[in-house]
């Protein structure tokens, strides 16, 4: 791997796990600029996390530009099959050709064979809840993060604990994925992953929302917040501002969980995330 590409890289890696992600996704396709004629393999996988740092910032035009403006290399040393679908799937997506899409992630989703490293169950686990196939993504993440304890591999742990917790959530699995979001929070913290405790913390609140804990609810909101806007998370925005117009509703103020929600739906600053639906 070439040096000056191997530290674009892992500035990239250092600024989606504690950074604004946008930053993240211009390091990520530089590194892939870089990385491309000696490591072929190495440039896709920026690609796509250029693109998955796109999805967190709730950029769907950058993110589908990412994809169609980044073809897959070709020759020896490049990307296996469940990457080129996994990008495929989530450019048919973008382009809400959902019919096609469905799949190559049922592909990823479903991918068999002995994975002993998070990377590619994480990928499993990502498509699965593209699919809303929970129990995929359940068992995925759950994988995912059982490889990365036995590698101790301590900084894949939140976002393995992130899949996890979300997938349990929308399943119903309360207290389940309040469970994993602490675990995963803990994680964040002493990996210093700022952007995956956000996340952890805005997973937590919706759980406190649906058993009806307004102050759990209030502080995991702040926590959530304070973070998704200093680094642009448009998804964790948007769970959390959820998450506070639940716990309004609750407390019988409709008018202040209608302003919570009026500009996730509306253009413009503050918009809710694409695929928060």
């Amino acid at each position: 791997m070439p040096p000056r590409g191997r530290a674009e890289l892992a500035r990239a890696v250092r600024e989606v796990r504690d950074g604004p992600v946008g930053d993240a996704c211009a390091s990520f396709l530089l590194a892939a600029a870089l990385l491309a004629p000696d490591d072929p393999h190495a440039a896709e996988t920026a690609v796509l996390a250029a693109a998955d740092a796109a999805w967190a910032a709730g950029d769907a035009a950058t993110c589908l530009t990412v994809l169609r403006d980044h073809p897959p290399l070709s020759g020896p040393g490049t990307a296996a099959a469940p990457l080129l679908d996994y990008r495929r799937g989530v450019r048919l997506v973008l382009e809400t050709r959902f019919d096609r899409a469905a799949a190559p992630l049922r592909r990823v989703a479903h991918a068999t064979g002995p994975h002993d490293t998070p990377e590619p169950l994480l990928r499993s686990a990502a498509a699965a809840l593209l699919l809303g196939d929970l129990d995929a993504a359940r068992r995925s993440g759950a994988r995912a993060l059982a490889a990365a304890r036995s590698l101790d591999a301590r900084h894949l742990e939140p976002r393995s604990l992130e899949y996890l917790a979300y997938a349990e959530l929308r399943a119903g699995r309360h207290a389940q994925a309040r469970s994993h979001a602490e675990d995963g929070l803990r994680a964040a913290r002493a990996a210093g992953q700022r952007n995956s405790a956000a996340q952890h913390h805005a997973v937590l609140a919706l759980a406190a929302s649906i058993e009806g804990e307004p102050e759990v609810v209030d502080a995991q909101v702040a926590a959530a917040l304070a973070t998704a806007r200093r680094h642009g998370l448009a998804q964790v925005a948007t769970l959390a501002q959820w998450a506070a117009a639940r716990a309004a509703l609750g407390r019988g103020l409709p008018v202040e969980a209608a302003d919570r929600l009026a500009p996730l739906i509306g253009p413009g600053p503050g918009r809710g995330h694409f695929a928060v639906w």
